[in-house]
């Protein structure tokens, strides 16, 4: 059995490194699941890994939940689930690139690329694994403290009340 070395990097720290070991028959969902604990990301935002080509354009599309209500609308490219999406079926070689984003609305991206395949797997080792860490990532939720977003708030309401009241003129809007 094959163990595929990844390499982790983020696009806001250039100090963060991962190399992640995982054996080729575990599931992209093992994937996502091990990033997770292994860069400290909340336990519940949506996230999805794309297949690239060697310029970082992505070509296929891995998710964790499908969010395809609508059967009839064609998908921008191939779509595929986390837990239905086997390593070896998508890692074909070593230098394969793939793109994780983690948390839309606070979004996460890692540029992963497979940068080695070994030929068989300790058995005293559990996989995935982090073989090399360094750095943190840049979680954007966590730059406001709660004071911050207190008086953040209060300024963007009173911003917003004096859109609504009267111009210098005494005319309304």
């Amino acid at each position: 059995m094959n163990i595929y070395r990844l390499t982790v990097l983020n696009d806001e720290n250039d100090e963060f490194i991962r190399e992640i070991e995982i054996k080729e028959n575990q599931n992209f969902e093992d994937l996502h699941n091990f990033l997770k604990k292994s860069v400290n990301l909340k336990d519940y935002e949506l996230s999805s890994f794309f297949l690239c080509n060697e310029n970082w354009e992505k070509q296929e599309e891995i998710v964790l939940i499908d969010m395809n209500l609508d059967e009839k609308q064609e998908a921008i490219m191939p779509t595929h689930l986390m837990k239905n999406s086997i390593i070896k079926d998508f890692i074909k070689e070593e230098n394969q690139r793939l793109i994780y984003e983690y948390d839309y609305l606070n979004l996460n991206t890692f540029f992963i690329e497979c940068s080695l395949v070994l030929d068989g797997f300790d058995p005293q080792k559990k996989y995935p694994r982090c073989r090399y860490s360094k750095g943190q990532v840049f979680n954007s939720s966590e730059i406001l403290n709660t004071d911050d977003s207190d008086k953040l708030r209060e300024e963007l309401l009173e911003e917003f009340t004096n859109l609504f009241s009267e111009d210098e003129d005494g005319d309304e809007f």
